[in-house]
């Protein structure tokens, strides 16, 4: 897998930092999309990369679209109430 996937999954686990739409379409278990986005690389590792984001990755971040959006809602709120509480 190319390190910048996983990088890209890691922010997006971690902070809630919107994907591309390879791994978005990864995340959102896609699998007609995936192959659409991927590149030859990230063909050729698309086994892996599932792989990675299934042992990985919590399980509430990924495996349908709304999932993914909750994930990403979320997120964005934690950040907020960080910003939030850095203002008092």
């Amino acid at each position: 897998m190319k390190i910048t996937v996983r990088d890209a999954l890691e922010r997006y686990a971690r902070d809630g930092v919107p994907t591309g739409s390879f791994c978005r379409a990864v995340l959102e278990n896609n699998l007609v999309e995936a192959f659409a986005k991927a590149d030859q690389e990230n063909m050729a590792t698309l086994h892996g990369i599932v792989g990675y984001v299934y042992n990985n990755l919590p399980g509430n971040c990924w495996g349908s679209k709304e999932k993914v959006a909750a994930w990403l809602e979320k997120k964005a709120g934690e950040r907020d109430a960080a910003k939030e509480e850095g203002k008092g």
